[in-house]
């Protein structure tokens, strides 16, 4: 519901990450500094990390292994 919340207001989904089966992670293009202050309030309320908007934050990655699992890349915009 996120992703969808995201895209209704006009972010662009590039790719989604199974992160072996806990979780699905959205990396979307970057919104702009302008935007980033009032979008991070927003994602935190929507329980998201608030630490995904730093430029330096690691994320997960498809193709690495978690807990004995894979990681897989199940969208990309390229």
């Amino acid at each position: 519901s996120v992703f969808q919340w995201m895209i209704a207001h006009g972010h662009r989904l590039r790719a989604v990450v199974d992160t072996a089966g806990k979780s699905l992670h959205g990396w979307f293009e970057f919104p702009g500094e302008a935007t980033l202050p009032g979008l991070k309030s927003e994602l935190v309320q929507l329980g998201c990390d608030p630490a995904m908007c730093g430029a330096s934050q690691p994320c997960r990655l498809p193709g690495a292994e978690r807990n004995g699992k894979w990681q897989k890349l199940i969208y990309l915009d390229a």
